[in-house]
């Protein structure tokens, strides 16, 4: 049996049959913790991991440590959701250092919280001995204000300081970090959040001054990046006009949109991760899990390229001749369940997958 190639495609298998899925959910949203996104060129990997606010032990310590080794090399993104709204416990900034509590009229439907010194220290021994990459998600919306005509909207300038007095903090014990980020999906339409491109634009003017200021060494000096959320041509170029040249060094959008792996990972794969490996192009992702809810595995093929097509084999692969491996005195195999789905009108922008 030849596997058909497929072109900017998400493709994956299954050992047994499922019902047909309409669209997919959109990604839940984790709490401040560490969240994982590559932002190389203008792909983003689907793949999320969240570092729990406990460990509760050194074996889960070193645990994590060889799980985050084993993905290297490795970028993560510390931020997420609920950074907007974190204060840096240092300064004159919150000094009882509250946690998030559930709240009905905030964000997310949580307060603002507290990021203590000793939870960014920890942070930083982590980073250090797993080799991870560490991009630094600052909080956009301090000394911000809800617009009372447009919920959405917040309206103000940036209140630096506080990031400031962190990033005093972390300077003079050498803590690496390769890049900044401001602000998590503010862009466009913004998800519960939005700024204006031209106010978004000069707080990053601000953040390049600062960082500057502080990072004497060029060559050690964090990148920044930014905006980070969704893509809307008009608000990034109204951005990138207002910010001007050598000011963002990476421009990053985030693409939840790859419906069929909302559609994978949510009904398919299990939590149970399995090597794999292949000879392929680097726009092609493998990703092998235990099934979720029956015996048997599932295999998840993504192509990040528009111009790259794959031919696909599997080594060992029973389904080709099945007859030949079923023994008569038991129930008979499952045949491969086999799915591929491509953006709806080749928009990879778009949520639904045909």
């Amino acid at each position: 049996m030849d596997w058909p190639k497929f072109h900017n495609t998400t493709s994956f298998l299954s050992g047994f049959p499922t019902k047909k899925r309409g669209s997919e959910e959109k990604r839940p949203y984790d709490k401040f913790v560490a969240d994982h996104r590559f932002d190389q060129a203008q792909h983003a990997s689907w793949k999320t991991i969240a570092i729990s606010s406990k460990v509760n032990s050194d074996r889960s310590f070193d645990e994590l440590c060889g799980g985050l080794s084993s993905f290297s090399p490795l970028r993560i993104r510390v931020g997420g959701s609920l950074q907007d709204q974190v204060v840096y416990n240092i300064g004159y900034a919150n000094p009882e250092c509250p946690q998030f509590t559930k709240t009905t009229d905030s964000l997310f439907g949580f307060s603002k919280g507290c990021l203590p010194l000793k939870r960014r220290d920890e942070l930083n021994d982590l980073f250090n001995q797993t080799g991870v990459k560490m991009t630094f998600g600052l909080n956009a919306l301090y000394g911000n204000k809800r617009s009372q005509e447009n919920k959405v909207l917040w309206i103000g300038d940036w209140n630096l300081q506080n990031a400031r007095d962190l990033m005093k903090y972390t300077i003079p014990k050498g803590y690496k970090i390769d890049s900044y980020k401001l602000g998590n999906e503010l862009c466009g339409i913004g998800f519960a959040a939005r700024l204006e491109s031209e106010q978004y634009g000069k707080d990053f003017i601000e953040l390049k001054k600062l960082a500057t200021e502080l990072y004497l060494e060029a060559c050690t000096r964090p990148k920044v990046l930014g905006p980070g959320g969704f893509y809307d041509k008009k608000w990034f170029n109204t951005f990138l006009q207002v910010t001007g040249p050598d000011v963002v060094d990476a421009v990053t959008d985030y693409l939840y949109s790859l419906g069929a792996v909302h559609f994978c990972g949510n009904q398919l794969m299990g939590k149970k991760v399995l090597s794999t490996r292949h000879n392929g192009s680097p726009y092609l992702r493998a990703y092998y899990h235990c099934s979720m809810n029956h015996p048997g595995v599932c295999l998840l093929l993504i192509n990040m390229s528009n111009s790259t097509y794959s031919d696909i084999s599997i080594v060992n692969d029973f389904n080709l001749y099945l007859e030949q491996h079923q023994d008569s005195n038991s129930n008979a195999r499952p045949q491969r369940e086999e799915y591929h789905l491509t953006p709806k009108d080749g928009d990879i922008q778009r949520i639904d997958s045909v």
